[in-house]
């Protein structure tokens, strides 16, 4: 065994980590997002194009974890970003930097050695930066996990790095008719209709009202359960006021029959910037656990179809849990077709 090549010494490894700069990032960049699926690869590409086109480039983070005095070839890479506002950030990225030359370089045992460091000295690093911009939440999404995981796989780094899996999530999607506007079909059979109110947003009050209706909806949901351990209502329905995305007029309560509300809903609007493209996304829908089973879903969808006609949208897309079968039933009968999978992963500060 060659005991001087870093990749394969059997000696306790020290591992260093340090900012990267720009220039540096740029030469590796290539290479340590080689073994995304597309779809990731396109999220990931347009999050770093949309902070180093903005005003606040400070806003992205990145380090460098390798052995001591070991190239930019030889090591591992976190990309990470800080919000605007609000106290949520976001892991773009982690892998090797050559990812191919490692895998063909390093047998499992001897790779696993300077990979848990590296989780490990990425984390501590990462974690005390994210606590001095009072940062409470980090979350980061990847490739869905496989059922043969291992150190090669992507997913690897989240785990070992100390976040836990929220959930794996299928995003849907549907086009709006090109010669109507329309989205989806309509619903035949009678039922009770049901009437919407938008959200005052400067009224302390209905804000107050309205948190205790997601929270009440969320109750027994079957989307990402787990997320409630580490986040409150408030803090995930103030997440959604953080993104440029947000679309305060776009946000409703359901009844039926004038009664009180039975369920709630909020869309946000993303514009494409090359066309000025519409599109909604629909990032939360919920109904109370005594109204659930009464077709009250797909009468929503109907409606925020009505309203995706009315906007000019040109698509609408949501995520939805694999493991939330009613819902994925409801959507696809709508007619949402699958666009891409990721898995969810969350730390608390």
């Amino acid at each position: 065994m060659n005991t001087t090549d870093p990749f394969l010494s059997p000696e306790p490894l020290s591992i260093c980590v340090r900012p990267l700069q720009i220039p540096e990032l740029a030469a590796v960049l290539t290479e340590t997002l080689a073994r995304l699926s597309p779809a990731r690869l396109s999220i990931v590409s347009d999050q770093l194009r949309a902070i180093l086109n903005s005003d606040r480039p400070t806003d992205l983070i990145v380090r460098f974890a390798a052995q001591d005095d070991v190239s930019l070839d030889r090591g591992v890479v976190a990309i990470a970003a800080l919000p605007e506002q609000g106290d949520t950030a976001t892991i773009l990225h982690v892998d090797w930097t050559k990812p191919s030359e490692w895998a063909a370089s390093v047998r499992v045992n001897e790779s696993l050695t300077i990979a848990e460091r590296s989780a490990d000295g990425l984390r501590e690093k990462l974690l005390a930066l994210f606590a001095t911009h009072q940062i409470k939440f980090v979350q980061w999404a990847t490739d869905p996990v496989s059922q043969a995981e291992n150190m090669i796989d992507i997913p690897w780094w989240p785990r070992h790095m100390g976040f836990a899996q929220v959930g794996t999530l299928d995003y849907l999607a549907i086009d709006a008719d090109e010669s109507t506007g329309n989205f989806g079909g309509t619903v035949s059979e009678p039922v009770p209709p049901i009437t919407l109110e938008t959200v005052a947003q400067a009224d302390a009050a209905q804000r107050e009202r309205f948190e205790r209706l997601v929270t009440e909806t969320y109750r027994g949901s079957l989307d990402c359960p787990s997320l409630e351990s580490y986040r409150t209502t408030d803090e995930i329905i103030q997440s959604y006021r953080c993104v440029s995305s947000y679309a305060p007029d776009l946000w409703f309560t359901v009844h039926v029959d004038d009664s009180e509300p039975v369920g709630c809903f909020m869309l946000a609007r993303h514009r494409n910037s090359q066309n000025d493209e519409l599109v909604l996304e629909l990032v939360y829908m919920g109904v109370v656990p005594q109204h659930r089973g009464h077709g009250l879903g797909r009468r929503i969808m109907d409606q925020i179809a009505r309203i995706g006609h009315d906007q000019n949208a040109v698509r609408l897309v949501l995520a939805v849990d694999r493991d939330n079968h009613p819902a994925q039933d409801a959507y696809r009968r709508f007619g949402m077709k699958p666009l891409f999978q990721e898995t969810v992963w969350a730390a608390s500060i």
